[in-house]
């Protein structure tokens, strides 16, 4: 199993630090770089980092554009904008996968059926693109109660890897998956290898606020966030473990670096 670290936890754009952050660890760090937003070119500081990070191995996330539109929409042409300006951008920094949500906005109960089918059409759709640029993805479990965009249960975001095309993998989110409740072993067992990646990071169970794994005030145990690291492990052995943090003060080296060692040893990487 690899380790990533995503750019969100640098907030302000720091990315010396970053990458002194990634190249101290004892073993290989690479990176996860945050596209940006949606009718946005990507800053300039962040394309300028081609070459600062040419020696390790980066991951992306698609910008956070809403791509479960509807056909012939305004929004279905800023979509596939975005969706080609992040294959451009994988290829420009030599990327190994990039990850995209099914949705972003709110999901009215009445449409939630309808809008299941629409996002599995368009990731269906983007799969053979995919494949032509030589490209890796992965579809991650987003929507939370609080934000009232829950689009897929944890039933039914399984059994949406039983329609889309093997060129897609999926990333599951612990932080999301816990503020719906999810019986992450039991996810994670049932996907098996077509996980690809997990973005690891806890919550208050009501906020998506991207706290460190090991959290003392988040609602789970350091036992129980070893137990998913262990399911992950054995049943995802080849998948990517990635901290997605978001930009506290509290975000330093060594706390880093001893979120990754806890990892490991229950991962027995």
């Amino acid at each position: 199993m690899k380790l990533y670290l995503s750019s969100y936890c640098i907030g302000p754009r720091d990315y010396s630090w970053l990458l002194d952050c990634v190249a101290g660890f004892e073993k290989p760090i690479g990176v996860e770089f945050a596209v940006g937003f949606p009718g946005k070119n990507p800053d300039p500081p962040f394309l300028a980092q081609e070459s600062a990070f040419s020696g390790v191995p980066i991951l992306l996330h698609a910008p956070y554009a809403e791509f479960c539109t509807e056909p012939g929409s305004k929004e279905e042409l800023e979509a596939e904008q975005e969706f080609q300006k992040t294959c451009q951008l994988y290829q420009q920094f030599h990327a190994a996968s990039v990850v995209f949500h099914t949705h972003e906005g709110p999901v009215p109960d009445e449409q939630r059926l309808a809008r299941q089918k629409r996002s599995a059409q368009v990731l269906s759709f983007w799969a053979p693109l995919l494949r032509e640029r030589n490209m890796r993805g992965t579809v991650e479990n987003v929507g939370y109660p609080a934000r009232k965009n829950v689009l897929f249960s944890q039933e039914e975001f399984i059994a949406l890897f039983e329609i889309l095309p093997p060129e897609w993998g999926c990333l599951i989110d612990t932080g999301h998956a816990l503020l719906n409740h999810w019986d992450l072993p039991e996810v994670i067992q049932k996907l098996g290898s077509r996980i690809h990646g997990y973005h690891l990071n806890q919550n208050d169970g009501v906020h998506d606020s991207h706290l460190s794994y090991y959290a003392p005030e988040g609602i789970i145990s350091k036992k129980e966030a070893d137990q998913i690291i262990q399911a992950a492990a054995f049943y995802s052995p080849n998948a990517n473990l990635i901290l997605e943090y978001g930009p506290y003060e509290w975000i330093c080296k060594e706390g880093i670096y001893e979120d990754f060692r806890k990892i490991c040893q229950a991962a027995g990487c």
